[in-house]
């Protein structure tokens, strides 16, 4: 596996929805350097970003900002949803699949889709399309990754596609700099005291899922749950519903993925 990264040293990208993400995969980006394309500006609820904090997480790893970085307050990203403007999340995708192209990228590694926050589900459908709009226009296939951010999701649940374990002094530095992101403090700290400090040495990559993206089988998403419990305390004025606001913007930037896909066997056929 760490020849893997070495070839590919350079030519990576990072694409993540919030600032502070990068912290999940900071021994991979010391080794990677990889490209950083942020989605918002991790502001939340509040009115302050998390972009510095993010810049600094770059310095340290060697990791390169892109032109796509903390674009979106969050708030922004939720007002769209809720307007059913499907054509930001698709001009996003063709910004972000400009980046991947201008930098001659192979390797993509970003959030995975877990049924859980709202914009990491979306981003993983912005990140498949442009990926697939990439591919069409560099005649050749990426690799696509994923990490999970979601606590509750049991490591062996699925399966991984490689593993990165990290040195004693990677580890370190890792912690090191978790520790000093100022506005996730007490998430890194509940992390640490759940999994204590030898619990951040593996990192885990997955293959990137798409299909899981438009299941309708399942219960409603945690995002729809938790908005309810916001609306009714008089926080949120609508709730965000995974089939009247979701389900028609990932469809959209699905199809476009399958297009750019099919366009590119036609003419590798050819």
């Amino acid at each position: 596996m760490e020849q893997f990264l070495d070839i590919f040293a350079g030519r990576t990208a990072l694409a993540i929805a919030h600032p502070g993400h990068e912290l999940r995969v900071f021994g991979w980006m010391q080794r990677a350097k990889p490209l950083v394309l942020v989605l918002t500006d991790g502001s939340g609820g509040r009115s302050s970003s998390r972009l510095a904090s993010t810049e600094r997480i770059m310095r340290q790893t060697g990791g390169r900002q892109s032109g796509f970085f903390g674009r979106f307050p969050d708030r922004q990203i939720y007002q769209a949803v809720l307007q059913g403007n499907t054509q930001l999340f698709l001009n996003v995708a063709t910004e972000v699949a400009h980046e991947l192209v201008q930098n001659d990228i192979e390797i993509v590694v970003g959030d995975a889709a877990e049924r859980a926050i709202l914009t990491h589900d979306l981003w993983r459908g912005v990140v498949n399309r442009a990926i697939g709009l990439a591919e069409q226009e560099m005649d050749r296939p990426l690799a696509s990754f994923e990490f999970s951010l979601d606590e509750a999701i049991p490591a062996a649940a699925i399966p991984a596609a490689f593993k990165l374990e990290l040195s004693d002094a990677e580890l370190q530095a890792k912690i090191s700099a978790a520790r000093s992101y100022r506005e996730l403090a007490q998430e890194v700290e509940a992390v640490i005291a759940s999994h204590g400090e030898e619990g951040l040495r593996e990192e885990t990559f997955l293959h990137a899922q798409s299909d899981e993206l438009l299941a309708s089988d399942h219960q409603p998403p945690r995002y729809e749950l938790h908005g309810e419990r916001q609306v009714a305390a008089g926080l949120y004025s609508q709730v965000v519903r995974y089939q009247r606001h979701v389900f028609p913007i990932l469809r959209a930037l699905q199809s476009g993925r399958e297009r750019a896909r099919n366009k590119r066997q036609l003419l590798e056929a050819a």
